[in-house]
């Protein structure tokens, strides 16, 4: 799925925001580009807009939607959208849909991602601890000792230097 093409925009980023509240209801007529992602007790709004010009955007989709909340403190730029899409389908519970169609090939490529069942509060720090190193090498060189111990089946410290290689 991270090989299917994405459209580029010149100087142009994705955001997200979140907002808890009423359904928002978007009328025909105004002119904003959204996807909406519905997970019951709140909504993502994902839209794309240059830095210099989010904070219109954001009050375009509010005013559109007919949403009198303030949500510019959830507002993040999305960074890796593949693995934004894998939170934002974290479970089964949710809806999606699009407005405008500037963002249909972010759509398109939401609705192939497949839920799980793992909670989106600890996907970030699952990814991140299984992915990171352990930092107590001096547990893994004594492991590592140990097992050249086993291997050479030496008994005393001088037999282990003669038989250790370079690469050992």
């Amino acid at each position: 799925m991270d090989d299917l093409p994405l459209p580029e925009q010149d100087n142009e980023e994705l955001w997200t925001m979140v907002y808890r509240g009423p359904q928002p209801k978007f009328v025909k007529g105004h002119r904003v580009n959204t996807i909406i992602i519905n997970h019951v007790d709140h909504y993502h709004f994902v839209f794309q807009s240059s830095i210099k010009n989010r904070f219109r955007t954001i009050r375009n989709i509010l005013n559109a939607g007919n949403i009198t909340s303030d949500v510019g403190g959830t507002l993040q730029p999305i960074r890796n959208w593949h693995a934004f899409m894998t939170y934002l389908v974290r479970n089964h519970n949710y809806t999606s849909e699009l407005i405008g169609s500037k963002l249909k090939p972010y759509y398109d490529q939401s609705l192939l991602v497949t839920p799980s069942d793992k909670d989106c509060s600890v996907l970030l720090c699952e990814t991140r601890r299984e992915n990171k190193p352990s930092n107590n090498t001096r547990v893994q060189r004594g492991e590592h000792l140990m097992d050249l111990v086993t291997l050479y089946n030496v008994t005393q410290l001088q037999q282990l230097k003669m038989k250790l290689s370079a690469k050992d």
